[in-house]
Formats: structure tokens, C-alpha cells, sequence
């Protein structure tokens, strides 16, 4: 879909052409999940547009290390990662990279919290 955005350093009008690649990105990212979401249902794109112009013009960083270790040292249980796996939104929202984090958490130093307080 094509939106308008604006340029944050100019105000200038720039054309933003947005898809499922952006959204996927952009949903780890954000604070405002459920609040950006209905933005979306309501067909207000400018928020989104302008965050994906900002992503695209610059550099971005990868992910550090710490969130990699936070993620890896919660665990999944066998039921969680079965419902990740298999979830039908994962289609449209993306899978946020669970196989590879999961794959790590092995070989990373960060000892599993374990699942005692875990939802069954």
C-alpha cells in the first residue's frame, strides 16, 4: 500500500510504499502494540509510515546481545513453542526469529529461569 509520510528533520511529503515485510518488522519494535495495532484497523498508516521512513533512512543496529541472552535464558515450554510454531497469525505477523533463538539458547550463557511459574 502506498501512504504519505512526513520527513521528521524537513516536514517534507515523501511517498512510503508499506507491506507485510514492514509490518513484521515493525511490531517487535514498538511500545504501543495494541494502540498501533488499531491505528491500523482504523486505516491511520502515517504513525507507521513515518517510523518505517526513519528505519529505512538510517543504519539500523543489530540486536544486541543482552536480548538475545534475556530471551534464550526464559525458555519456552513444549506446549508454548508448539503454539509459536503453529500459531495462524504467524502468517501475516511473522515468527520474530523463535527457531533461531531457540536454537541458541544451548549454547548461550545464560542458565534457562526454568517453567515453575510458567501458564500451562
Amino acid at each position: 500500500m502506498n501512504v504519505t509520510g512526513l520527513r521528521e528533520q524537513t516536514g517534507e511529503a515523501v511517498a512510503v510504499v508499506l507491506g507485510k515485510e514492514d509490518l513484521q518488522a515493525s511490531l517487535p519494535r514498538r511500545t504501543d502494540g495494541p494502540a498501533f495495532l488499531l491505528s491500523l484497523y482504523h486505516e491511520r498508516y502515517e504513525a507507521w509510515a513515518r517510523s518505517v521512513l526513519q528505519r529505512r533512512r538510517r543504519q539500523e543496529m543489530p540486536d544486541s546481545l543482552i536480548d538475545l541472552l534475556i530471551d534464550s535464558s526464559l525458555g519456552v515450554t513444549p506446549r508454548r513453542k508448539y503454539l509459536l510454531q503453529t500459531d495462524p497469525a504467524v502468517e501475516l505477523l511473522g515468527e520474530w526469529n523463535f527457531d533461531g533463538c531457540l536454537a541458541l539458547a544451548d549454547v548461550l550463557p545464560a542458565p534457562d529461569v526454568g517453567d515453575e511459574s510458567a501458564p500451562r
